[in-house]
Order: structure tokens, then C-alpha cells, then sequence
């Protein structure tokens, strides 16, 4: 499988790109700007009024600041559509179900509820999110 990785503060995070729609730079051609984004928790997409979280709010035991640039990634779930405020969205890997281990011994820093699982190399952690389950909780 392949997956987005991105980044919010210093984890690492990935995203199965098959349920990645776009990733959005705010303000920049002609999209909403940031400052509208993170006040209303929503923007508008291709007609639609769609709902952005701040995954860091679901993900980390931790609080976390909003970046000044971030990205939006836009996913897709269940024919829903919901925005992902991230810090970076940087590279795409390929992983086999093998290499995804469980996220038993996290940092205490992460929440697990809202993972799939991590994937190490070189002694870094790339942790596998779940955005199924957090649209569980999420009204969209």
C-alpha cells in the first residue's frame, strides 16, 4: 500500500493515499485563507461547505499550536469528504501490511485510538491514522 506522510510538530504521520483527494495550500490560488480556516473549522470545496479538523486535537495527549503554513489534506471517507490540518505533507511510501506493527509501546505522547499502527525505520516512528475512526467522531 502506498501512504502520504506528513508531518505535525515533530511526529510523523501517514495517510493511505487512496483516500487522499488533494492537498491544499491555504491562500493560495484562490483558496480560503488560513486565518478563515482554523476561525470557522470549515472551507469551502468545490461547492461544498466541508469540515476541517486539527488532527493534532485528535492524535496527541500533548496541546499543539497551530502552524502559521500548514496544509489541508483532503480525504475521503465513507463518500465523505474532511479536511486535515497538518503542519507538511512531504513524501509518499510503500508499505506491505508486514511492516506495520502495533501501537502498543507509543510515545505517551500520541493517542493510539485514532491509528492503524506505525511503521519504524532507523529507529524513527511513522504512525498509520485512521481518519474511518476519527470521522466517528467528527459530525461531518
Amino acid at each position: 500500500m502506498k501512504y502520504l506522510v506528513f508531518t505535525i510538530s515533530s511526529f510523523r504521520l501517514a495517510l493511505d493515499i487512496n483516500k487522499v483527494v488533494e492537498i491544499l495550500i491555504p491562500g493560495v490560488g484562490g483558496s480560503t485563507s488560513p486565518e478563515k480556516i482554523i476561525a470557522e473549522k470549515s472551507m469551502k470545496y468545490e461547492d461544498k461547505q466541508i469540515p476541517i479538523i486539527t488532527l493534532a486535537d485528535y492524535l496527541f495527549n500533548i496541546p499543539t499550536d497551530n502552524p502559521e503554513d500548514f496544509r489541508i489534506i483532503l480525504c475521503e471517507i465513507d463518500g465523505k469528504i474532511l479536511g486535515l490540518l497538518v503542519d507538511n505533507a512531504d513524501e509518499i511510501i510503500r508499505l506491505s501490511q508486514d511492516n506495520i506493527m502495533s501501537t502498543e509501546k507509543c510515545s505517551p505522547l500520541i493517542k493510539t485510538d485514532f491509528l492503524d499502527g506505525k511503521f519504524v525505520e532507523d529507529e524513527k516512528e511513522i504512525y498509520i491514522v485512521a481518519p474511518d475512526k476519527i470521522l466517528s467522531v467528527v459530525k461531518v
